[in-house]
């Protein structure tokens, strides 16, 4: 029970305290530290952080037990693709249930919303015998229920063991955001994500100088807005281009378009554990596999994807997502900006990176007068339309705080934030066709008034023959 597990915890935190009161007249090494409670504790609490990082067999944890199979199969689905087994960091992980006789979760068990990654199930540990020296002995445990976070919070501070709130319909919390993210923030040691960082950049160069070497003067921007369908009005040689999210669907729109990179980076549709989000990397996999292309996207969100893919590791180039401000050259910076949607973290310094022209299709934007479907409006094949619900259905707070966060205005005002500091640099941000964003509707962004009649043109047109 919950009065049963606080006892005990609180039993051990009054402990820890009067072991570190005990330390304090004992420790000769670091005398320094004995009339300096905030370092000593400080300083202990980094011993307990260095164990668990060098002990491959300290446990991730499931809490409290489970109480039925149905509760413990949305989890276990969910570590089966987040947290993929690794040697060295996450060779445990641990549930717990009641019933003796539930040992493992079958295809049978996993809704038709969800996508069981069953390949990865070795190190996924199901036991009936909850010891309280479980707790005590893991690196990170995953709370499954929001009473039992609020108990175990102290113990990030008196044990070093990082908590984490991961129920799925606590709307307090966002576990659509905190499960792809673990594997990066907590699992790996800074060593390690110093090494890949250096591998990422130093891919990252290699890629661009031999696209600068093309000399090309534009580069394209496709969103998924319904202005993308008109994308056979162009041609696009000598046009560095950049698709996002399920464009890699459309195999005649990437022939024509000939982007160089695909980016993605939302928590649900992309890298989630519904239906929706393996529809779409089984086809940036392929896409991945058969073209001269590469995924951009930040280390936080999808880094456990290479885990998954280890023979497209190559393919894979994420940064960290660390500045406040739009980033404009990725060779001088090599970080991503904090702002809202793969167009402003992703595309757009992709883009600056490469020309100082930057054409842009598909940034539509919600419509006025229309159905904007599940956020906006999109393209006929740059969505999985069938597949909407399944997203929501596996992350059922998603659509509630993309309501409360205003999603769609800060969209809107980190286009303009990007745009204006650019032009201020000597970028170009130009709309091909007039959208309901309003730093691509007025008239300085939006340059070609003919959109309508260019619409019905016959004549294919050059991307870099539009207005500049």
């Amino acid at each position: 029970s919950l009065a049963y597990y606080k006892f005990q915890i609180l039993s051990v935190i009054f402990n820890k305290i009067r072991l570190l009161a005990k330390l304090r007249r004992k420790v000769r090494n670091n005398y320094h530290l004995l009339y300096k409670p905030k370092k000593l504790i400080k300083y202990l609490i980094n011993r307990r952080k260095y164990k668990h990082q060098t002990n491959p067999e300290a446990a991730l944890l499931y809490f409290p037990p489970f109480k039925n199979k149905t509760s413990l199969a949305n989890h276990y689905i969910r570590a089966a693709w987040y947290l993929p087994f690794d040697k060295k960091f996450c060779s445990s992980i641990k549930f717990f249930i009641k019933d003796p006789n539930i040992t493992t979760i079958s295809k049978n068990d996993v809704p038709d919303y969800m996508h069981f990654e069953q390949n990865n199930q070795k190190h996924l540990k199901i036991q009936s015998s909850f010891k309280l020296k479980d707790i005590f002995t893991s690196k990170l445990i995953l709370v499954t229920e929001r009473k039992y976070y609020l108990l175990l919070k102290p113990l990030e501070l008196f044990c070093a063991i990082k908590i984490l709130n991961v129920t799925t319909s606590d709307t307090k919390t966002k576990e659509y955001g905190i499960y792809p993210s673990i594997y990066w923030n907590f699992l790996l040691s800074n060593t390690a994500k110093q090494q890949i960082i250096n591998d990422h950049k130093k891919r990252f160069f290699a890629i661009t100088q031999k696209h600068l070497k093309k000399n090309y003067k534009n580069a394209f921007v496709a969103g998924t807005g319904p202005s993308l369908e008109q994308y056979k009005k162009f041609e696009f040689d000598k046009t560095y281009s950049i698709v996002c999210n399920s464009i890699v669907q459309n195999d005649a729109m990437l022939d024509h378009i000939k982007p160089i990179w695909v980016c993605a980076g939302d928590a649900v549709s992309h890298t989630g554990v519904s239906k929706y989000a393996h529809q779409f990397r089984k086809d940036l996999c392929k896409q991945l596999k058969k073209r001269n292309l590469n995924f951009f996207g930040t280390f936080a969100n999808s880094y456990f994807l290479t885990k998954h893919y280890p023979d497209l590791t190559e393919k894979f180039i994420f940064a960290e997502q660390k500045s406040s401000k739009p980033i404009y050259d990725l060779t001088t910076q090599f970080i991503l900006p904090k702002l809202d949607s793969t167009m402003n973290i992703h595309m757009l310094p992709l883009a600056a990176t490469l020309s100082d022209q930057i054409y842009v299709l598909g940034c539509d934007g919600k419509s006025p007068t229309k159905n904007n479907e599940d956020f906006w409006n999109h393209a006929k094949k740059a969505q999985y339309h069938d597949l909407v619900d399944t997203g929501h259905q596996c992350h059922p707070t998603f659509a509630l705080h993309r309501i409360k966060n205003n999603t769609y205005q800060r969209h809107i005002n980190d286009l303009a934030l990007t745009v204006n500091k650019g032009k201020k640099i000597g970028k170009k941000y130009l709309a091909i066709f007039k959208s309901n964003i309003p730093i691509f509707a007025i008239s300085e962004h939006y340059k070609y008034k003919d959109s309508d009649k260019l619409a019905k043109h016959k004549k294919k047109v050059y991307i870099n023959a539009l207005p500049k």
